[in-house]
């Protein structure tokens, strides 16, 4: 990563070195040596010798080492002329460690400098509460004030007592000042972060030069627990003229709060750092309902004034939740900064819940069967339960309600955890030869939906001697097109032999489903009999059924599943939106959605394909872990931010999900977003509701206009064609005219009226040139009623690329299904 240019010029002319970039990191995983290379360059007009390339004696003993291809020693030709170079790593230990390296000439003459950055790191994260700081434009030799990152320890994190804190700069103009008071580019912290935790990190910003710069921050715990992603931090070396300057710490908010919990509540202060009075104007605020906010004096109305000597007002936000999942809001502060008229406060909010739901097919009503027993011979058959939420659900009641005490279940009570899976076993134990029936009761005081659950429970009791293992047969979900599944039954005698008089049978038949012949006419107890239950799975059909086999008594064995087709749709590519350089960026959805009838596991996260360098930031909205089993018609979301860029041009990189779908078990989605440094500026380039009832009205999305140029830009719309079902929901009219750098929002809605996907296209008139969103969502129907869901395509089946004219640029979904 590149922290700034480093250049150490011998004399007015002659050979001038810099090291491209002037900070190298290597990321590696424990126990693997790995390096990372960046190249010298000679800027000046004669040539270079380079004598000797190695680290400064100070972090010898760090094994941080550097090399050149070809080795020193070198010459570099004038004129812009380069030299690969390298720096290699071998981890001990997870942590960062930071060596600089020298290239000097045969008189030990330093030319030029660059640090190596190893970074040795799991795969577990540390989230950022902010993927970006950015500083305020600050006197060269002068310190910013200190601006705090909160990094919180996801759910299930390993723990550390000891955390590595790196800056990918080396000429000073950044500064780590907590938690390690070091005021420098890094220190090493013993912290101790549970899974759930926090820490904070303060920074500031030394410029060295004018002009702006920026570097990463990288952070490592000694679990392996890693920054996800590098937080950029930004800032602009300036004169001491007189200008107001505003400062909001923190930057950002991320506040978790239960649904239906007590408001959540956190304290922002915005304060003037500048040298001239702050005014700010107004505060607007767009976004999810969930957010509330309140300011103090001298800004409890708008406008008002911040004295430029220490002056400052506190933002107090609440958060209550309506849903699990993110509830983020946008606060834009305007005021007469010149570098920041428009700061924008993220207010991310994480509606935290449980849910209760039955995840094995057992029929609607629901009902197990555990066949048939000799009185006295326990027998039993399982079951799956999922929680689809972001917290453990605790406690899991299961009550057997019955006559007698011959069923049973465990475990009772049970937990499940976020996104989850528990399995549930009942049992019976016959006590006389009749059928037993009870009602299984599932309650879950905690859940915010799915609770209760009732399950009919059947058990036979026999006075004969045939009994079957499994007594019952849990076929669960078969894909088509898999291989041929088998199930071997063992039949066997409580006492005196048997001799099998009909052989096993289907009744009623099945289609691709059959029952081989038994291993032996006799059953003995020292010699059970055995044989085959088979299924090929060609079409998606139900596999209920009973095995009936005679062996001086009729014994039925019943059997449960159904064969489905694992089908995904995923989009091939999601264009973010275009974005001004050096402002704040926003999110856009993209879903990996279960449009077949199997369900679909999703082994681990997604993960951007550039991991660490990756331009893009991934936030899991639902499901918020893995691995999960994505149920028929549900969808994997993530939210897609683009880090803010301070040069123009478009940052590409691909999302990979994984799935356990044969052929598609990495599919990959790739994601644009365009930085212009003139023109108009629009985000996001898709709007996706997702599933909204008929009738019902979704949740709005945002979109953001911003002018990128030094001019005025005119402005007409929004225009929404079709406009029946989505529309402008906006506060107050789009404004005529855009000052430069200047924001404006519309805020849009869907309310579906018909089953399926809808699309229509949202444009505005500009005087840079139109710009236009897609606007995407499906209407659904009530949860008990199954609706096919259609390719925005008008396909069904097979796999599909025929291109949507409206949206080809910005969304082509890939369908796929696997039989």
């Amino acid at each position: 990563m590149v922290g700034g240019a480093v250049t150490i010029v011998a004399a007015a002319s002659g050979p001038s070195l810099s090291a491209q970039p002037p900070v190298i990191d290597v990321h590696l995983p424990l126990n693997t040596p790995g390096s990372g290379s960046g190249q010298l360059v000679n800027s000046g007009d004669t040539a270079a010798t380079v004598s000797s390339l190695g680290p400064d004696p100070s972090c010898a003993a760090l094994g941080v080492s550097s090399s050149a291809m070809p080795p020193a020693p070198f010459t570099i030709a004038g004129m812009n002329a380069t030299h690969l170079i390298t720096v290699g790593c071998t981890p001990s230990g997870y942590g960062i460690r930071r060596c600089q390296q020298h290239a000097k000439d045969v008189g030990n003459v330093t030319l030029a400098s660059f640090t190596g950055l190893c970074i040795t790191e799991g795969n577990s994260m540390f989230m950022p509460s902010s993927s970006s700081l950015i500083f305020p434009m600050t006197p060269v030799g002068q310190t910013s004030a200190t601006q705090t990152i909160t990094i919180a320890n996801p759910f299930g994190n390993p723990q550390s007592s000891l955390i590595s804190i790196q800056l990918g700069d080396q000429d000073g103009n950044f500064q780590v000042s907590a938690p390690c008071l070091a005021n420098g580019p890094g220190c090493d912290a013993p912290i101790v972060v549970i899974p759930g935790g926090s820490f904070q990190v303060t920074l500031a910003c030394s410029p060295q030069s004018a002009g702006p710069h920026s570097t990463p921050l990288y952070i490592v715990g000694d679990a392996g627990t890693k920054l996800m992603p590098a937080v950029m931090l930004s800032c602009s070396g300036g004169t001491s003229a007189s200008t107001p300057a505003i400062s909001v710490n923190p930057p950002n908010v991320t506040l978790m709060r239960p649904v239906g919990a007590p408001t959540g509540m956190t304290t922002v202060h915005v304060s003037n750092i500048g040298t001239a009075d702050l005014m700010i104007s107004s505060i607007v605020a767009t976004g999810l309902p969930d957010w509330q906010y309140t300011t103090s004096a001298p800004c409890s109305a708008f406008p008002c004034t911040v004295s430029n000597i220490g002056g400052g007002f506190d933002l107090t936000v609440m958060f209550d939740p309506a849903a699990i999942g993110n509830r983020d809001k946008t606060l834009t502060i305007n005021s007469n900064d010149p570098n920041n008229p428009m700061f924008q406060l993220l207010l991310h909010g994480v509606g935290q819940g449980a849910t209760l739901a039955l995840a094995s097919n057992l029929g609607s009503p629901p009902m197990l069967d555990l066949g048939t027993s000799p009185i006295g011979i326990s027998t039993s058959a399982t079951f799956d339960l999922r929680n689809d939420g972001n917290l453990v659900l605790d406690p899991v009641n299961l009550a057997m309600m019955q006559p007698g005490s011959e069923l049973s279940v465990s475990p009772n009570p049970t937990m499940i955890g976020a996104a989850g899976l528990r399995s549930i076993t009942v049992f019976c134990t016959p006590s006389a030869a009749t059928v037993y029936q009870g009602t299984l009761g599932i309650t879950a005081p905690n859940a915010l939906s799915g609770s209760p659950i009732s399950i009919a429970v059947r058990c036979t009791g026999t006075s004969g001697n045939l009994f079957a293992v499994p007594s019952s047969v849990q076929l669960g979900e078969i894909r088509t097109g898999s291989p041929r599944v088998t199930r071997t039954i063992m039949l066997k005698t409580a006492g005196s032999p048997l001799t099998i008089t009909s052989d096993p049978q289907l009744s009623p038949s099945v289609a691709g489903m059959a029952v081989g012949a038994p291993s032996s006419r006799n059953i003995t107890m020292a010699a059970p009999v055995s044989f085959d239950l088979t299924v090929d799975a060609t079409t998606d059909h139900d596999l209920t059924t009973s095995i009936q086999v005679t062996a001086g008594s009729q014994l039925p064995i019943p059997v449960t599943g159904k064969v489905v087709t694992a089908k995904i749709e995923v989009a091939q590519s999601v264009a973010i939106g275009s974005f001004c350089i050096g402002q704040p960026t926003t999110s856009s959805a993209a879903r990996l959605t279960a449009t077949g009838t199997a369900t679909i596991g999703l082994g681990s996260q997604p993960v951007m394909n550039k991991m660490a360098t990756s331009p893009f930031q991934l936030a899991y909205t639902a499901p918020v872990s893995y691995p999960y089993q994505l149920p028929s018609g549900q969808s994997a979301t993530v939210d897609v931010t683009p880090l803010r860029q301070m040069m123009k041009g478009t940052q590409t990189d691909e999302i990979v999900w994984t799935t356990d779908v044969a052929g598609e078990l990495a599919p990959r989605t790739t994601v644009t977003a365009d930085f212009v440094a003139d023109g108009g500026a629009i985000a996001p380039q898709l709007a996706d509701f997702g599933t909204v009832r008929l009738r019902q009205v979704g949740d709005p999305k945002v979109i953001k206009i911003q002018n990128c140029g030094t001019e005025p830009m005119a402005l007409a719309g929004p225009f929404i064609d079709p406009g029946s079902e989505f529309r402008d929901d906006s506060p107050a009219p789009l404004p005529a005219m855009l000052a430069p750098n200047q924001i404006a929002t519309i805020n849009v809605n869907f309310a579906p009226t018909k089953l399926g996907t809808r699309m229509a296209t949202l444009t505005v008139d500009s005087s840079k040139g139109m710009l236009s969103v897609a606007l995407l969502g499906i209407g659904g129907d009530d949860p008990d009623h199954k609706t096919e869901l259609v390719s925005p395509y008008g396909c069904s089946s097979g796999e599909t690329t025929t291109a949507w004219p409206a949206l080809t640029v910005l969304l082509v979904l890939r369908r796929r299904r696997r039989r």
